[in-house]
């Protein structure tokens, strides 16, 4: 499937969070390809100042038992913070710069530094701290969930989700078919994405701009 986190490394689905209300003048996107909606929306989710991305994801056939959940908040132009919890095991992650912060099980982080309850700092442009890191990026984000592939459905869908205009773009690959909201109001920006094939679940943006801090957590391995 084109839109997913499995480079990230995770794969994604549905959940709708209207982003402007209803009324308002359409922005165009209905009228254009889906690949221009593709390009409109990653650029979107790109400069938007804050969001929060929330998401449940069940893996299905091979991938049954890899399940997870993520929930983060990110400040474009600083970094984010938020967890992920892979298969009941916890991550805490902040990211601020090129600095990532990362706490939680041995298994997950690999940090002795794990143990004693504290995070360990990494550098968010190398290794595993890139890998994490990346999560925690807005544009890294974008660049990874907003593509899509020569099974892309070329037109698009409407819908009125949750009181707030959509279109719908419909990815049909066999490894992974899914489905891209965009808000047709406003902002292209992302709200919702869809998965049928190799993951199940439920991700969802949301709070477009709404004030968000990040900052350094206190608690970190000497």
């Amino acid at each position: 499937m084109g839109w997913g986190l499995t480079a990230v490394p995770i794969a994604v689905v549905l959940g709708l969070t209207a982003a402007c209300s209803s009324g308002a003048k359409l922005n165009g996107e209905e009228k254009k390809s889906a690949a221009q909606v593709v390009t409109d929306s990653r650029a979107a989710l790109k400069t938007a100042k804050t969001v929060h991305l929330t998401g449940t994801v069940k893996g299905t056939g091979d991938d049954a038992g890899s399940n997870f959940t993520l929930d983060m908040h990110y400040l474009n132009g600083t970094g984010g913070y938020g967890s992920m919890t892979v298969s009941g095991q916890k991550l805490e992650i902040v990211r601020i710069g090129n600095d990532v912060y990362i706490k939680g099980d041995a298994t997950v982080t690999g940090a002795a530094a794990a143990s004693a309850g504290k995070f360990q700092k990494l550098s968010a442009t190398s290794g595993t701290g890139k890998s994490i890191g990346d999560i925690a990026n807005l544009s890294s984000l974008a660049d990874n969930i907003i593509t899509s592939d020569k099974t892309l459905q070329p037109a698009v869908a409407k819908e009125t989700v949750d009181g707030a205009e959509a279109v719908v773009l419909t990815d049909n690959a066999s490894d992974g078919p899914g489905k891209l909201y965009v808000a047709n109001t406003g902002s292209p920006v992302p709200l919702a994405i869809e998965g049928t094939g190799s993951s199940t679940g439920k991700l969802t943006f949301s709070d477009y701009g709404k004030s968000v801090s990040v900052t350094a957590p206190t608690d970190v391995a000497g």
